[in-house]
């Protein structure tokens, strides 16, 4: 081949290895750390199951979560009824999984709440500083203070014990963790270049947080929400167990539990199977939230 050849070859072949050795981005660096996290892939694959069978319940199982059946009181285990009855003949898969929705839904929406809450009050505070931001954190102190088990019971039985209830109480009472953290990173950001470079082109407080400052601090948002998940399950099936929650006929886990008390000798799978249910999704959760912390660390980038 000629020289000309070659010349007219050589800016493709650099161009071409400019593109195989171009840099990745932060969140393939995070997906590349995340997949090596087993436990956490195994956390999606159990809550990724639950939640489809849940939505499927209808589908996976026939029965209707609240038809009794006097006929079929603590049958176990069958064929016919997987998981076995409960004390008024009811299909125990079906409420588990009919229980699931309400669980997971409180637990999600309760968190969501949180989260915005939490982002919206620590972002606020990292930004403006000053005394808006001592304000703001003894607000925080304060609520963190507050014995929130027995709040949680106060507002439960002077509000009632709906799920609307339970996802703003959860939510409004579970935002201060992230708020710190919201707060620890906005002011970890608000001097660097490219927010005062914001600043002298003008733009707006609103823009700079939403468009630079938030974008660079979700990391610790999406953390604390995965954790924050398994926290609002507990707090709602404790909530429910204590008689203050989710209320039958409507079916829970927590709730599943209350009713499973008098009958643990008898028939230890009515309290066996809302038990594992629960277990399983906080662990789930766990190790997904522990994966994605891991994942997002930004003491890890560079790593790969």
């Amino acid at each position: 081949m000629s020289t000309a050849a070659h010349a007219r070859l050589e800016p493709v072949a650099v161009g071409a290895a400019s593109m195989a050795t171009a840099p990745a981005g932060p969140w393939t660096l995070a997906w590349r750390r995340f997949r090596r996290h087993h436990l956490a892939l195994a956390g999606i694959a159990v809550i990724t199951i639950l939640a489809t069978a849940s939505i499927l319940a209808n589908v996976v199982s026939p029965y209707h979560p609240t038809k009794t059946n006097l006929l079929e009181m603590l049958d176990a285990p069958t064929a016919a009824h997987p998981m076995g009855t409960d004390e008024l003949g009811r299909d125990l898969m079906a409420r588990i999984l009919h229980g699931g929705r309400v669980s997971l839904a409180v637990g999600v929406l309760a968190v969501a709440l949180a989260v915005t809450i939490g982002s919206t009050v620590g972002a606020i505070a990292g930004y403006r500083g000053g005394w808006v931001d001592n304000l703001l954190m003894r607000l925080v102190d304060f609520m963190i203070a507050l014995p929130s088990i027995f709040v949680l019971i106060l507002l439960a039985t002077i509000y009632g014990t709906s799920p609307v209830t339970l996802i703003l109480v959860i939510g409004g009472l579970r935002w201060m963790g992230t708020a710190r953290q919201v707060r620890g990173a906005f002011l970890a950001l608000r001097e660097r270049e490219f927010i005062e470079a914001a600043r002298c082109l003008g733009a707006s407080p609103a823009r700079i947080i939403l468009r630079h400052l938030l974008p660079n601090a979700v990391g610790p948002i999406i953390v604390a929400a995965t954790l924050g998940i398994s926290g609002a399950i507990l707090t709602e099936s404790s909530l429910s167990y204590l008689g203050l929650g989710i209320q039958p006929p409507v079916a829970s886990w927590g709730n599943m539990l209350r009713n499973a008390q008098d009958q643990m000798t008898r028939a230890p799978w009515t309290a066996i199977f809302p038990g594992l249910m629960i277990f399983l999704t906080v662990l789930a959760v766990n190790y997904v939230g522990d994966g994605l912390r891991d994942a997002l660390d930004p003491r890890k980038v560079g790593t790969d």
